[in-house]
């Protein structure tokens, strides 16, 4: 990525200290963990050799499915592993940010995962991309018209996520 957007990252542009919840707590831990911490979702992972392994994903809608099917079914101690989305689309910490800004707006999500290597390293959302381009633009603003600076279409346009 050129210099025009300050080689801004998810890296950049994540939080860090993230809510998360163990595969091996229950329904009403990550109940209790989504609603105390006003989140609308957690990674779910594992601990291994001191690193953070991401394994899924639950959303409020996924544990309200959660809470009912344990009521329906009789079974209110169903691990938070079989029970998550497994597998998130999830980005690299080195994803800069147009590239960043494609994957929201082709996907509608509002939050991804950043991972190195299988291991959680923080959550990257629409407001995050939103204020790294907002930073760039005050940046902009500041320069006169004849300095600011145009980008190349290679900087903007990315095929690996575009379907077709």
């Amino acid at each position: 990525m050129t210099s025009y957007y300050h080689q801004q990252t998810a890296a950049d542009l994540m939080t860090r200290e993230c809510v998360t919840i163990r595969e091996d707590e229950n329904l009403e831990t990550a109940a209790s963990r989504i609603l105390g911490q006003g989140v609308s979702n957690v990674p779910v992972i594992r601990e291994e050799s001191g690193k953070r392994i991401l394994l899924g994903f639950l959303s409020e809608k996924d544990l309200l499915e959660c809470f009912f099917d344990s009521t329906l079914y009789q079974s209110p101690d169903v691990p938070i592993a079989r029970k998550a989305r497994m597998n998130p689309v999830c980005v690299r910490a080195d994803t800069d940010l147009p590239t960043l800004s494609c994957i929201f707006l082709q996907h509608k999500f509002r939050h991804m995962p950043v991972v190195e290597d299988g291991e959680f390293l923080g959550m990257v959302s629409r407001r995050d991309i939103l204020r790294g381009f907002l930073k760039h633009y005050q940046e902009q603003l500041k320069k006169e018209p004849a300095e600011r600076k145009t980008p190349e279409m290679d900087d903007t346009y990315n095929s690996r996520f575009i379907v077709g």
